[in-house]
């Protein structure tokens, strides 16, 4: 069965849904019949070999070194569908793989975080929006941790309850540090490191 070649991109704060969404479009997609491959960056370390929802669904993944992103163009050959979470962890490379999986009449969908716990883009990312197919670009909300609207758009990472200096550092997936806590906000609520 042949896929529609494009990029779609998936885009949210953490806890807005972003894996559950790739998983909706895989299994629809694997109804199509169409031969689906998904890749990890390396310094995602939860759920090793596994895109994982955080109510346990999951589906089988590569682990890609963030340094190397043109090993999905090899090991995604024989698929119709790629899909690369964790898209901000990759280096600048991994715009040239998504054009070049594009070009080659691959559907491709991604997902990450559009910005840091500082507020500011999450590089690569504003790239590959642009690159992302117009009807494609799905942002997500999560629920706001301090007010509870379902706005939050932010990451709000948190050192023993307060937020984290500007001068932490950049990436700390998923809370690797003990006392280290990442919680969705919406712009109200979310303080802007200093």
């Amino acid at each position: 069965m042949e896929s529609a070649s494009r990029f779609e991109i998936i885009l949210g704060c953490m806890f807005s849904g972003k894996t559950e969404e790739i998983l909706r479009r895989v299994r629809r997609a694997q109804i199509a019949e169409q031969k689906v491959v998904c890749f990890k960056p390396s310094l995602d370390t939860r759920d090793k070999k596994k895109l994982k929802t955080r109510n346990g669904d999951s589906l089988p993944a590569f682990v890609i070194d963030v340094e190397s992103p043109q090993k999905i163009i090899k090991k995604s050959q024989d698929s119709q569908v790629v899909v690369i979470d964790e898209l901000q962890f990759f280096n600048y490379d991994i715009v040239e793989v998504v054009r070049e999986l594009v070009a080659s009449g691959k559907r491709v969908i991604g997902a990450g975080l559009e910005s840091d716990f500082k507020g500011n883009p999450f590089c690569p990312v504003p790239e590959l929006i642009v690159e992302a197919h117009p009807h494609f670009r799905t942002f997500l909300t999560a629920v706001c941790m301090v007010c509870r609207i379902e706005e939050a758009d932010r990451n709000q990472r948190l050192i023993d309850g307060q937020p984290a200096p500007a001068d932490s550092p950049l990436i700390l997936p998923g809370g690797s540090k003990s006392g280290d806590l990442y919680e969705p906000r919406c712009r109200k609520c979310f303080i802007r490191p200093v």
